[in-house]
């Protein structure tokens, strides 16, 4: 239970759904609380509330966006308390659409004006918040600095974890599959930019601290952030920042994410933005789930973890993992069927293909992208009806080829430019789950699209 013993709390945002509870709490932890948001009046009839239970708190009407309306905040308060100790800038806004919302929301319609505004109240805002009212902390702070009565202070900002991870658009989709909205860019563009925003007042207004102290999260293993982001990256279904990894030459930047795209015309080649291929949005997913009626998938390394056993006899073997079969069967129920396409010959795995009842197995196909055509005939497919899973470089060809208007994805082990070619990257490796994640994606995916084959 904290105690903040009369120190001056200011919350922007604080009519709000998450302004108006810090506000209270702070309140009853003794704070001296000041409550500001556009409504003036709104403003102090909520003081007077909080005031009514013994506190003392100020309410006072202001535009974060403009630096006038924080001026005449910082002097009502100012005039009242003569200080701030603590800064809580919470006042953001998100978008409210009307009766168009799945259209207006959608990236490809969102309106410039819209962006503009979220970005200024939530970024610029927050900014100004920093300059006028943190920089008067900062000066206090200065003017008592070497002094028995040295004062500090804190500046907390509200962000998100949409500023970490993108949003989950099924996260707003009704039970009976219609999508009433999309989350739109702007407010998680906004918040990000609060997260980057934040390290710089830390460093230029939060660089002197008093003796014996240290930053928070200082260690390692104390650092909240790693485990946040570790459950974060996981929230997408698509995974669309790629695999979490530090940047070259940039050791200092923990747990940096990267984007890579790809040429059309040279997979795996990292080219310059001109003629880049963007990930696919979850709709653009599920509509090519919808419409996958085959599942190719390499047999060593995706099948199996690669490893050959060889007996005395010069006899190989080959381990499988059962719940690779149970994804063949899954998928197989959903009307989706499943072949392998592999270099090795047949007697290694013909026994394991016809447990699995495939239909089709392809051996000995030295290049599986030029034996692409004879597939689409034998299987009676087309290319948008292929879903593809590969873990080495023999296989970038036909995943950039199916890649297209299909589906593809990687084991976790697979080979990094394997990895950065692909729609989906699971997280087990070859022979220990990674073809049942594929179906269990696959799946998911058509049951989001409302549809199924």
């Amino acid at each position: 239970m904290i105690t903040l013993d009369g120190k001056v709390c200011v919350v922007t945002g604080a009519l709000g759904l998450i302004g108006n509870p810090l506000a209270r709490a702070l309140a009853e932890a003794g704070g001296r609380v000041v409550l500001t948001d556009l409504d003036h009046g709104a403003c102090v009839d909520r003081a007077q509330s909080l005031g009514g239970g013994g506190g003392d708190a100020l309410g006072h009407g202001a535009d974060i966006t403009k630096p006038e309306s924080l001026a005449s905040l910082l002097a009502a308060i100012l005039d009242r308390f003569g200080q701030i100790d603590v800064l809580v800038n919470n006042a953001a806004i998100d978008d409210k659409f009307g009766g168009s919302a799945p259209h207006e929301s959608m990236f490809e319609h969102y309106e410039l004006e819209r962006w503009r505004k979220i970005l200024d109240a939530n970024v610029t805002g927050t900014f100004l918040c920093c300059q006028v009212l943190g920089g008067a902390m900062a000066e206090r702070s200065k003017r008592t600095a070497g002094t028995a009565q040295r004062t500090g202070g804190s500046i907390i900002n509200i962000a998100s974890t949409y500023g970490i991870v993108a949003p989950d658009q099924s996260l707003y989709r009704k039970p009976d599959g219609s999508q009433p909205f999309f989350k739109a860019p702007a407010y998680p563009t906004s918040k990000a930019a609060v997260l980057g925003f934040t390290r710089y007042p830390r460093r230029v207004l939060g660089r002197r601290r008093h003796p014996g102290q240290r930053p928070v999260a200082r260690r390692r293993r104390e650092r909240p952030g790693r485990t946040l982001r570790c459950q974060l990256s996981r929230a997408h279904p698509l995974g669309p920042d790629g695999d979490s990894r530090r940047l070259r030459r940039r050791h200092g930047v923990p747990r940096q994410r990267r984007l890579v795209v790809h040429d059309r015309r040279q997979p795996c080649r990292r080219r310059r933005v001109h003629g880049m291929v963007s990930p696919l949005s979850l709709a653009e997913a599920a509509a090519r789930a919808a419409r996958i009626a085959l599942v190719l998938a390499d047999n060593d390394g995706v099948m199996t973890d690669g490893t050959v056993y060889v007996s005395a006899n010069g006899e190989e073997m080959k381990v499988y993992n059962v719940r690779d079969g149970m994804g063949v069967e899954r998928l197989r129920e959903r009307g989706i069927a499943t072949a392998i396409v592999t270099r090795e010959p047949p007697a290694l795995i013909a026994r394991r293909a016809a447990k699995l009842e495939l239909r089709h197995l392809w051996t000995s196909v030295r290049n599986k992208h030029a034996h692409l055509d004879r597939i689409l005939e034998e299987a009676n497919v087309s290319l948008d009806q292929l879903a593809y899973i590969g873990d080495d470089l023999n296989d970038l060809e036909i995943i950039a080829a199916i890649g297209e208007v299909g589906l593809t994805a990687a084991p976790a082990d697979a080979m990094p430019r394997v990895r950065e070619s692909v729609h989906y990257v699971c997280t087990a490796p070859g022979g220990r789950g990674a073809f049942r994640e594929l179906a269990e994606w696959l799946l998911r995916l058509r049951s989001n699209s409302g549809g199924q084959r």
